[in-house]
């Protein structure tokens, strides 16, 4: 059986020199653990690559990348039920991160201050969904 879809509408305003992708992923509940796994845990980033929010039609997930000084949005359809999160790749892509090159991984942030490798707060909450990275 399927879950309910609904409509999702996505915007990203770019005002920075990297070229960086958004993406949202399925967490478990409110303090962010993927698959059981807590932010801290060596294997979150991995986890939350595997959770990454895809449209319920066309199966491709759901990204975001503007231009410097562009707007970018996406309209899709999603599965119901779930509590997403945002992860910001930074100067690179997803491409990047799964492939078999470790030495060419992009940095990647999170709303959880326990997943990033510098545990620096970069993803503000600034509305009800509304992020500022």
């Amino acid at each position: 059986m399927t879950k309910p879809v609904v409509n999702a509408e996505f915007s990203v305003f770019r005002e920075a020199a990297f070229n960086n992708e958004v993406y949202f992923y399925k967490v478990d509940d409110i303090t962010g653990k993927v698959d059981g796994l807590t932010p801290e845990s060596h294997s979150y980033l991995e986890a939350a690559l595997k959770n990454i929010v895809k449209d319920a039609v066309t199966g491709e997930e759901v990204k975001l990348s503007a231009a410097n000084q562009g707007i970018e949005t996406v309209t899709v359809q999603i599965e119901t039920g779930s509590i997403i999160a945002p992860l910001i790749i930074v100067k690179g892509n997803l491409d990047q991160l799964t492939d078999t090159n470790s030495s060419n991984n992009p940095e990647v942030y999170f709303p959880y201050i326990g997943a990033n490798t510098d545990r620096v707060d970069h993803i503000r909450l600034l509305a009800e969904n509304t992020w500022r990275f």
